[in-house]
């Protein structure tokens, strides 16, 4: 089948969304099907290179506001459409991209598919405060054909926000577990001072919301004999307020900032950190880094909120501290820190446990819900019925 994916922003921009999108659209080509990803530029004067994808990719000029003229951008998923013949696309964000999508499916009967990854199905949403966006919202929200909900949470969050929500189908996350525990060999770029299994990581956008300051407060207060290098992969509008924590607190020796990590060193960090630590102060839908964490066989430290506590196991593949605590942060790393071999046992317990996170079968549990929507069978089905 011809798939498009429909987000409001893709790679080179790293978040987790972007990084999902991009691991299905790898998984769904794979699997013989035509995919295209439709994104917005990142400016109006740029463009992308995205001929190294193994999927298409469709750019668009960037919204130049969300909440007027929304309607404008609808003639380029037109176009979109009459150059890739859609039989089905799976939005990645409500507004605008469910809301136009859904507007195309009045048009040419393409059926829609809407998948949330954060705050854009949070009634609380400060754009959401304009009555007659609220509308084009809700608009979407039941006129897609089906929700994917990445989480429990996500789902309750669907049900606030419509009297009428489409039909919702759990489908969580999915990593590509070979990759992630395929050994890498240590990057001639980083550090000396990052050692096999003896620090502490950090990886992902550094952000307020993702509490990487938090994070660097909880290290400071960590004793000699557990305090581990830290290092901090990403990038992000906070990032000089934190080095200048990091300064501030006489710690600028002992916590390396690397940028963004990409993949060989991404892996590499994930498989030989002695723990990765998320301490989100709010939500996450669905923690692609812990995921991909476990499937790289390291622990967890991770906070109590929406997205990250239904992953964690206390005590089994991590540990859970109340968001925006340094003291019980620090104390949680001080019990990995102080112990590699109680990291290696929590480590083999998150590998055993990700299994049901694996991207090829979340791939097929979205095809399946394209093939039902299409009024088609599996091909699984298809095999079945004529073996019988």
């Amino acid at each position: 089948m011809n798939i498009g994916l429909f987000i409001g922003r893709a790679l080179p921009k790293i978040g987790g969304s972007e990084l999902v999108v991009d691991g299905l659209a790898r998984a769904f080509v794979a699997q013989g099907h035509r995919t295209c990803v439709i994104a917005p530029r990142p400016k109006w004067w740029s463009f992308p290179d995205d001929s190294d994808k193994a999927y298409d990719v469709f750019r668009y000029p960037p919204h130049l506001s969300k909440t007027w003229g929304v309607d404008w951008y609808l003639r380029y998923l037109l176009r979109a459409h009459k150059k890739f013949s859609f039989d089905i696309i799976h939005c990645h964000e409500l507004y605008p991209q469910a809301y136009l999508a859904t507007r195309l499916k009045e048009l040419l009967g393409t059926p829609v598919v809407f998948t949330s990854h954060g705050c854009d199905v949070f009634i609380s949403h400060d754009r959401y405060r304009k009555a007659h966006v609220m509308e084009k919202v809700q608009y979407a929200a039941s006129g897609v054909d089906a929700m994917i909900a990445v989480s429990g949470d996500t789902r309750r969050n669907y049900e606030a926000l419509s009297e009428r929500p489409a039909p919702v189908h759990e489908i969580p996350n999915g990593v590509d577990i070979p990759s992630l525990q395929t050994v890498c060999r240590r990057p001639k770029s980083l550090p000396e001072g990052i050692k096999e299994r003896n620090f502490f990581l950090f990886l992902g956008r550094l952000t307020e919301r993702k509490a990487a300051d938090i994070l660097i407060l909880a290290y400071s207060k960590l004793d000699a004999s557990t305090r581990l290098p830290l290092v901090i992969a990403g990038y992000g509008r906070e990032e000089a307020n934190l080095k200048r924590l990091a300064q501030k607190l006489r710690l600028q020796k002992e916590i390396f900032f690397v940028g963004a990590a990409f993949a060989e060193v991404k892996t590499y960090l994930l498989q030989q950190a002695r723990c990765t630590i998320v301490p989100t102060r709010s939500w996450e839908a669905c923690s692609l880094v812990t995921l991909e964490s476990f499937a790289a066989g390291t622990p967890v430290i991770g906070t109590r909120v929406e997205g990250i506590e239904h992953l964690i196991s206390e005590g089994k593949n991590g540990l859970l501290v109340d968001p925006e605590d340094p003291d019980a942060l620090c104390r949680a790393m001080q019990v990995l820190g102080h112990s590699p071999g109680v990291s290696l046992r929590m480590g083999k317990k998150a590998k055993a446990c990700v299994h049901s996170f694996a991207l090829s079968r979340v791939c097929q549990e979205h095809l399946s819900l394209y093939s039902s929507l299409l009024g088609e069978l599996p091909e699984t089905s298809q095999r079945e019925m004529v073996n019988n």
